[in-house]
């Protein structure tokens, strides 16, 4: 099934398909993905169903640790290149929050299952899509955003 034929109600993410699967834990999967943004690009996927960070629990993000920790070490003590020859470096982990399921540009369905990516990231990979003018924010606007600490649950 390619990300264009996913239908609505399905997760490709509750259904891992087994060839992708590099190892499973009690609560995670380290996956590869099966439309990869760049070389070497993995992903870490929770078993259960979730759609933001913040629903993780204790033991989920416990786990998400032991695998950080593994993936960081084995990317260190790889001997992968990328595509020019030269050695590995730096790693990105993202993820996104999307309000949209649906992608109207390249008309597919999203994945709303929350999911890590990790992938090796070249220095200044990020520059020919940077902002050059961000510097110039209204930082007074962005600080009056957050300053208002409704919303926030003391622990």
């Amino acid at each position: 099934m390619s990300l264009k034929d996913i239908p609505a109600n399905y997760c490709p993410l509750c259904n891992l398909e087994e060839e992708l699967l590099i190892d499973k834990g009690k609560y995670w999967s380290l996956v590869l993905p099966k439309a990869p943004y760049w070389k070497y690009h993995i992903m870490l996927v929770p078993h259960r169903h979730i759609v933001d960070y913040a629903e993780l629990e204790v033991e989920e993000f416990e786990e998400f640790k032991r695998y950080y920790s593994f993936i960081v070490e084995k990317f260190k003590k790889s001997d992968l290149k990328y595509t020019d020859g030269s050695s590995i470096k730096q790693l990105l982990f993202f993820w996104r929050i999307r309000e949209d399921e649906y992608d109207e540009y390249i008309k597919t369905n999203k994945i709303s299952h929350f999911h890590f990516h990790i992938t090796p990231e070249k220095p200044h990979s990020w520059d020919s899509i940077m902002d050059k003018d961000a510097y110039k924010v209204d930082t007074h606007s962005v600080i009056r955003i957050f300053k208002d600490k409704t919303g926030i649950t003391k622990s």
